[in-house]
C-alpha cells in the first residue's frame, strides 16, 4: 500500500511526499492470538512471509496532481542500513527529505538544506515501522481493534504503537488496506489506496487520494514505477543545498526598520522594485502581494491553502528573480503570493508588498534590537557567541516556526511559538486552557479582536502576571485566548512583540535556538493600550472598528462605526493611522479629547486613559 504523508511548509503551505508502506509476518506458536490471525492474513494478501522477508530495497515514482499542479515524486528504501531518500516536485515546488539511521535532513523549495523539524522526525519514527512491513510483523508495533463497517464493507483498524493518530483499515474481504487516517499540524488526512496490482510477488496500489477535508485539499497520485530488491545507485542518499542564492552587504551592519502598532517594517526591493516589507518569523514562508507580482509581470501557479490565525486564505506560488532587505539579496526563489494590501491595509495602514518569513530568515541569523530599531544579519558560518552575554534558549522547529520553552508567573510550563509577527504579549490557546481550565478564574477580562492571515477572531483578554524565558522574568502584561487552527493545537501559545520587544533577540535557524539579551526596552517594555480604541480604514476615513467594553472609550461615549477626525484638536485621516499609537495617551489618568462623527453630527469627546483590567 502506497499512501501520502504531508508536511508542512509552515502555516503558509502544504506540500505532500510519498512513502511506502506494506505488511508483512513471521511464523507464530500454536494457538495464534486474533491479532497474529488478522497479521497473517494481511501477509497471505500481500505475498507472503518468505517474499517479504527478502525484501531489501524499494524504489517507486509516482505522477501527483496537487492544488491543480502536475508534478512526481520518487522515493527510495532500503531496510538494512535503514535508508530513505524522497524527492517530490509539483509546479515550482521541490521538497526533498533524507532519512538515514536516526537522522533526517530536508532540502526546501528554495534548495536550503536543514536537519529535519519535528514533522520530518516524525515522518521517520512512521517510515521505520511501516516501510518494510514491520507494523506487521511485530505485534508489539500495532494494535487490532474490533472489526467495523465502513461505508457498508467490513474492515479491521489498526493503529500504530506511540502514533494513536495514525489508523489503517484492512477489508475482511481482501486483507488489504482500503483506508488510512492519520493527523499532522492538526489535520486529519484521509488517504485511499486502490486498484491494487502484483509487482516482483508483493501486492501494491497504484493509485492512491488523499484529502486534507479541513483544507479541502486533495492530493491524488498513480504509480509509474514500482521495483523491489534493484541496485542503489551509488551516492544516491546524500542531500546537497543549492547553489549559493544569498549575499551580505556586510555581516552584522546594522539597518534601521519602524515598530508600529507593535510590528516590524521595513524598506526592500523585489526585482529592483521598491517595496514595504513586514518582518514575520510566524511566517512559515515569505509572501508577496497579489497585485505586486502582477506589476512585475509575475506568473502564478497554483491555489494552496495557508492556515493562519484567523482561518485560511487561499496563495499561489511565483518564481521571483531577487528581492533584498536588511542588506541581503536572496535570489531565485519561489514565493508565495496572496493579496496582502488588501488583507492587511485597513487594519494597518501599510501596503504591506512582502512579508519576510522563515525563506528569508533561516538563511541567516538575525538580530533584532526593538529599543534601537535595528536589524542585523549575520552569515550562520561566521556567526559565534563566544562573547554574547545573554541567554541561550534551546528552540524547536516545527512548520518552519520555532517555538522555545518558557514558565508563566513562576509555575506554568508552557510550550510557545516565536512571532515577531504578532502584536500583544502572550496569546494562549484552546489545547493551554484544556490544560490549565482554570487559569482564568478570578481574573478580570474582556473582549476585542485579532486581524490575521484568514481573517479576523475574537478573543479574550486579560492580564498575566510574569513570564520567564530562561533567566530573564519579565511582566507577562496584557494577553489573550484564542481558539486559532489546529494547526496550533500542539503549542500552550504564542508569544509576541510585547515581550520580545524587551529583548536584543537573536533567531539562529541552522543550530534551533534563540538568544536573548535585554533590549533598552527591558524595563518598561512597550506601551499598553490605554483607550479600548480600535480603528481601521474604511476608504477616505479613519473608522472606529472596535470599543472594548468597559474601556474608556467605551465610558468617553465612542461607538463602534463613528468616524475619528481629530484628536486633541489635531486632525486624523487614514494616512494617520501608522504612528496613531504616539497621538494616545501613554500613562493611565492621562486625558486627550477624541473627536468623532456620528451620522454627520462632530462630537468632542473627553477620554481619560485607564488600564485594560488592573
Amino acid at each position: 500500500m502506497r499512501y501520502l504523508s504531508v508536511s508542512a511548509l509552515g502555516v503558509m503551505a502544504v506540500a505532500a511526499a510519498l512513502i511506502l508502506s506494506a505488511c508483512g509476518t513471521a511464523p507464530h506458536p500454536a494457538g495464534p492470538s486474533r491479532t497474529e490471525i488478522i497479521l497473517d492474513s494481511c501477509v497471505v494478501a500481500v505475498g507472503g512471509s518468505e517474499r517479504l522477508d527478502r525484501l531489501m530495497v524499494i524504489h517507486t515514482v509516482d505522477s501527483i496532481v496537487v492544488a491543480v499542479m502536475p508534478g512526481m515524486t520518487e522515493a527510495w528504501w532500503v531496510r538494512e542500513p535503514f535508508m530513505g531518500l524522497s524527492v517530490t516536485e509539483a509546479g515550482p515546488v521541490r521538497q526533498e527529505m533524507l532519512i538515514v539511521g536516526d537522522s533526517v535532513w530536508t532540502v526546501d523549495r528554495n534548495g536550503h538544506l536543514t536537519p529535519g523539524g519535528v514533522e520530518a522526525r516524525d515522518e521517520l519514527v512512521l517510515s521505520r515501522m511501516t516501510v518494510f512491513y514491520d507494523y506487521l510483523t511485530d505485534t508489539s508495533l500495532v494494535t487490532v481493534g474490533p472489526d467495523t463497517l465502513l461505508d457498508s464493507l467490513s474492515v479491521v483498524p489498526l493503529t500504530l504503537t506511540g502514533e494513536t493518530e495514525v489508523v489503517f483499515y484492512y477489508s475482511r474481504e481482501t486483507w488489504l488496506p482500503v483506508l488510512m487516517t492519520a493527523k499532522t499540524m492538526g489535520l486529519q488526512i484521509l488517504s485511499t489506496p486502490d486498484d491494487y496490482m502484483e509487482v516482483q510477488g508483493i501486492t501494491t496500489a497504484s493509485t492512491t487520494v488523499s484529502v486534507i477535508e479541513m483544507l479541502g485539499q486533495e492530493i491524488a497520485s498513480r504509480n509509474i514505477l514500482t521495483e523491489f530488491d534493484v541496485p542503489v545507485p551509488d551516492s544516491l542518499f546524500v542531500l546537497t543545498a543549492g547553489a549559493a542564492d544569498w549575499e551580505l552587504t556586510e555581516s552584522g551592519r546594522e539597518y534601521p526598520f519602524s515598530l508600529d502598532q507593535e510590528h516590524i517594517f521595513m524598506q526592500g526591493e523585489v526585482n529592483g522594485v521598491p517595496v514595504t516589507i513586514l518582518l514575520d518569523s510566524g511566517a512559515g514562508a515569505t509572501v508577496m502581494d497579489s497585485s505586486l507580482a502582477a506589476e512585475l509581470g509575475l506568473e502564478t501557479t497554483g491555489s494552496l491553502p495557508a492556515r493562519g490565525v484567523a482561518g485560511t486564505e487561499e496563495f499561489s506560488f511565483a518564481r521571483v528573480g531577487e528581492y533584498s532587505a536588511a542588506g541581503a539579496t536572496v535570489r531565485g526563489q519561489n514565493l508565495a503570493v496572496m493579496p496582502l494590501a488588501d488583507i492587511f491595509y485597513p487594519a494597518t495602514g501599510h501596503h504591506i508588498d512582502l512579508i519576510l518569513g522563515y525563506d528569508f530568515l533561516s538563511r541567516f541569523v538575525a538580530k533584532i534590537d526593538y529599543g534601537s530599531e535595528t536589524i542585523s544579519l549575520f552569515d550562520p558560518a561566521e556567526f559565534s557567541v563566544d562573547l554574547f552575554e545573554g541567554d541561550i534558549l534551546e528552540a524547536t522547529r516545527s512548520m518552519s516556526l520555532l517555538s522555545i520553552n518558557a514558565v508563566l508567573e513562576d509555575s506554568i510550563p508552557v510550550t510557545l511559538l516565536l512571532d515577531t509577527g504578532a502584536g500583544g504579549c502572550i496569546h494562549l490557546t484552546g489545547s493551554f486552557f484544556e490544560k490549565h481550565p482554570d487559569f482564568l478564574d478570578g481574573r478580570p477580562t474582556f473582549g476585542t479582536m485579532v486581524q490575521g492571515v484568514g481573517g479576523v477572531e475574537d478573543i479574550e483578554g486579560f492580564r498575566v502576571g510574569s513570564i520567564t524565558l530562561g533567566d530573564f522574568r519579565v511582566p507577562g502584561g496584557l494577553c489573550s485566548s484564542f481558539e486559532g487552527t489546529e494547526v496550533f493545537d500542539a503549542y500552550d501559545g504564542i508569544v509576541g512583540t510585547g515581550i520580545l520587544s524587551r529583548f536584543v533577540l537573536y533567531l539562529d535557524y541552522s543550530r534551533d535556538q534563540v538568544l536573548l539579551e535585554p533590549s533598552s526596552l527591558f524595563t518598561e517594555g512597550l506601551p499598553e493600550n490605554l483607550t479600548g480604541l480600535g480603528l481601521e480604514i474604511a476608504g477616505d476615513h479613519l473608522l472606529v472598528g472596535t470599543v472594548v467594553i468597559g474601556s474608556a472609550a467605551d465610558a468617553a461615549g465612542i461607538l463602534e462605526g463613528d468616524t475619528l477626525v481629530a484628536v486633541d484638536g489635531v486632525e486624523v485621516g487614514p494616512e494617520d493611522l501608522p504612528g496613531m499609537r504616539k497621538m494616545m495617551p501613554s500613562t493611565p489618568g492621562m486625558e486627550i479629547v477624541v473627536t468623532v462623527v456620528r451620522k454627520g453630527d462632530r462630537h468632542d469627546l473627553p477620554l481619560t486613559a485607564t488600564p485594560l483590567v488592573p
